[in-house]
C-alpha cells in the first residue's frame, strides 16, 4: 500500500498562516471536498504514476503543502471541508482524472486520527486525513443502471423512459444482487452517486443526465441543464444561539438528515431565512403527483407574513456526501402548485457544512431549471462561544465577525 502524502511544506503551522492570509488570492481557492482530492490526487499520479486501488492519500494538518496553502487551506478549513465525510461510509466525489482518479466500482472513504507535534508549548494534537479507495456497497447498481439505460437509448435521444420493473429482470442476467429496496437504486444516482462513465459519455456539453419520475413505478433519464445547488464559499457567516434542547442534542444520531431537520426546526431556522412565522405541518411526507409518481418531502412547513400572506415551505435536507438535488426541488414545488394553488411556494434546501454550520438555500424553478434565490450560512454557537467570538471582533481591526 502506497502511503504518500503530497509533497510537504517545512514552515511550522504559523507561517503557513501567515501564507494563506497573504497568498490566498494568488490562486483559486479550495473551498469543497473534491476540489481537495482532485489535488491530492494529481500530486499522488506525478509521484507513484498511478492511482488505483491500494492508494492511499494522506493530508497532515501540521504539514501541509505550499501549494495548498496558497489555495487557502489551513488547519481549520481541513476540518471544515472533511468533517461531514469521516467515517467508515465510502463517499462518490464528483471528479474525474483522464478516469483514473476512481476505480470503477471503488469509492472514497475518509478517515482522521490525531497526532501529537511539536515540542514544549507548541505540543499539541494535529489531525490527519487519509482517503482510501473502497468498494461500493451494493456494486450491482452500476452494471444495473448501465444496462436499463442503453436498453431504451437511442442516439440523439434526450430522454429516455424505463420502469422500474426492469430492474428484476437486467439482474437476472447479469447474475447480481438484486436490492430489496430497488427504489434505493433510483436515490443512488439522483443524491449520492454519478452515473456510470458510458453512460456520462453520452452527454451532450453544458448538459447531464437526471432520473425523474414519471409516474408510478415509471421514469425518465432527462438530458439537462448541468445544474448544481451548492454553497459560496464568499457567503459571510451569520452565527445564531444554538437553541436545540440538550436532550434532543444528546441522543440525536450525529450529523444525519434527521438531526439536520431538528436544529432546524429547533432553531426557527426557516423562520429566520424567509422572514416568516413558519410550523412544522409533517415530516417525511410520502405523496404521490401527477405526472411524477410517488415523492418525499423531507419535511413540511406553513407559514405566514406580517402581511397575512400564507405559505407552504418543502424542506429538502442533505448531509455527509449526499448531495442537493435540482430534481426533488422540482418536485417538491410541483406537489405544491398541485395541492395549495392558493399558497405561494417557496422551496428550502439544507446541507449540512459542518457539525454546526447549516447553508440554507431558497430556490425556485423557471425555465426547466432550478435557480438559487437566495442564500445563507448558519453556525449554531452557544452562548458563551457568542460571546468570546464578539469580543474578538471588537478587539481585532477590519475583522467582519464571519
Amino acid at each position: 500500500m502506497n502511503e504518500s502524502p503530497s509533497v510537504h511544506s517545512t514552515q511550522p503551522p504559523s507561517a503557513i498562516d501567515s501564507i494563506v492570509q497573504e497568498d490566498a488570492s494568488a490562486a483559486r481557492a479550495i473551498t469543497n471536498v473534491s476540489e481537495l482530492l482532485l489535488h491530492l490526487a494529481e500530486d499522488h499520479i506525478k509521484d507513484i504514476g498511478v492511482l488505483d486501488a491500494t492508494s492511499r492519500l494522506v493530508i497532515d494538518a501540521a504539514n501541509i503543502d505550499e501549494a495548498l496553502v496558497r489555495k487557502g487551506i489551513n488547519e481549520s478549513k481541513l476540518i471544515e471541508i472533511l468533517s461531514p465525510y469521516i467515517g467508515d461510509d465510502p463517499n462518490d466525489f464528483p471528479f474525474d482524472i483522464d478516469e483514473r482518479a476512481l476505480v470503477e466500482n471503488m469509492e472514497w472513504q475518509v478517515k482522521r486520527r490525531d497526532q501529537i507535534r511539536g515540542k514544549g508549548q507548541a505540543r499539541r494534537k494535529y489531525p490527519v486525513f487519509t482517503f482510501k479507495p473502497c468498494k461500493i456497497p451494493g456494486g450491482a447498481y452500476n452494471s444495473i443502471i448501465e444496462r436499463v439505460f442503453f436498453d431504451n437509448y437511442l442516439a440523439g435521444n434526450e430522454e429516455v423512459a424505463f420502469l422500474r420493473t426492469e430492474f428484476e429482470s437486467i439482474a437476472k442476467s447479469l447474475a447480481v444482487n438484486l436490492p430489496k429496496n430497488l427504489g434505493d437504486i433510483i436515490y443512488s444516482y439522483r443524491y449520492r452517486r454519478r452515473l456510470p462513465r458510458l453512460v456520462r459519455e453520452t452527454q451532450r456539453e453544458g448538459k447531464e443526465w437526471i432520473i425523474r419520475g414519471a409516474g408510478d413505478g415509471k421514469y425518465t433519464f432527462r438530458l439537462s441543464k448541468i445544474n448544481r445547488i451548492a454553497h459560496d464559499p464568499a457567503q459571510p457567516v451569520i452565527r445564531i444561539l444554538e437553541s436545540t434542547p440538550q436532550l434532543i442534542a444528546k441522543y440525536a444520531k450525529k450529523k444525519d438528515e434527521q438531526e439536520l431537520l431538528a436544529k432546524i426546526r429547533y432553531n426557527r431556522l426557516i423562520d429566520i431565512f424567509l422572514g416568516v412565522t413558519s410550523f412544522s405541518l409533517q415530516s417525511h411526507l410520502r405523496t404521490k403527483v401527477s405526472g411524477i409518481g410517488q415523492i418525499e418531502i423531507d419535511e413540511f412547513y406553513v407559514g405566514v407574513d406580517c402581511e397575512g400572506n400564507q405559505f407552504v415551505i418543502p424542506v429538502q435536507a442533505k448531509t455527509g456526501s449526499d448531495k442537493l438535488a435540482a430534481v426533488q426541488t422540482e418536485q417538491d414545488i410541483a406537489y405544491c402548485n398541485d395541492k395549495f394553488p392558493n399558497a405561494a411556494c417557496r422551496a428550502v434546501s439544507a446541507q449540512f457544512l459542518s457539525a454546526t454550520k447549516i447553508a440554507m438555500f431558497e430556490l425556485d424553478f423557471y425555465n426547466d431549471s432550478v435557480r438559487k434565490i437566495k442564500e445563507r450560512i448558519y453556525e449554531l454557537v452557544t452562548a458563551e462561544e457568542f460571546e468570546k467570538l464578539s469580543t474578538q471582533a471588537l478587539n481585532t481591526p477590519g475583522e467582519s465577525g464571519s
